[in-house]
């Protein structure tokens, strides 16, 4: 093995795979690292190796293409999003701008998604592969949420659950961007309220006794 691909200051280890499980962690972690840094053209196999204190083989021999370690280290950041079940939509619609401004909120994710949109257009095959592996599903709590709203009887059945997510996130990623990743309580809230007072349905009022 090339004296290139050995970790520094580690014992030298014939290629394969790594014996610790934790070590599929730190590879995923060092690799999200990267991104950040360098972003998606000039993500280095090598330097998440050496971070990580692998050989250079044994990321290729889990990962043998570097879209595949990217997209797996992408992945990891969907455990930031969960699905609301508050029962209410007040109570989804709060959970779901604590959830998405907690991750907008990180320096280091933002410009991490900055990297990924910028491959857009460059390179929209993975672009795409993004998209439907991370962004559509993390999206897709909000819409169930308005779409249980609806089945409710909570939210207007005419409005787009579609439309009305993407209002969310969206404002939430503006005001990040806007707010160099200080999304505060406050704005959730009035986001929230706005929301709720474009489709919310409200209660009936109590018929009174004739």
């Amino acid at each position: 093995m090339p004296e290139s691909e050995r970790p520094q200051g580690k014992s030298k280890r014939g290629p394969g795979r790594p014996r610790d499980a934790t070590y599929e962690a730190t590879i995923l972690e060092e690799a999200l690292r990267e991104l950040v840094l360098h972003g998606v053209r000039r993500f280095s196999i090598q330097r998440v190796a050496d971070r990580a204190e692998v050989a250079k083989a044994t990321v290729r021999l889990r990962w043998p293409d570097r879209d595949e370690l990217i997209m797996a280290a992408l992945t990891t950041t969907k455990v930031t999003i969960s699905a609301p079940a508050t029962g209410t939509l007040r109570g989804d619609l709060a959970h779901i701008a604590r959830e998405w401004a907690a991750v907008y909120n990180t320096e280091e994710l933002m410009r991490l998604w900055g990297h990924v949109q910028a491959e857009q257009n460059d390179n929209p095959e993975f672009f795409e592969r993004f998209q439907a592996a991370i962004a559509r599903p993390a999206g897709q709590t909000v819409i169930d949420a308005i779409t249980a709203a609806q089945e409710r009887g909570e939210a207007r059945p005419d409005v787009g659950a579609e439309v009305i997510a993407r209002c969310v996130v969206g404002s939430l990623y503006l005001e990040g961007i806007a707010q160099h990743s200080e999304i505060t309580p406050d704005f959730q809230r009035h986001l929230v309220e706005l929301i709720l007072s474009a489709i919310e349905i409200a209660p009936s009022a109590p018929q009174s006794a004739s």
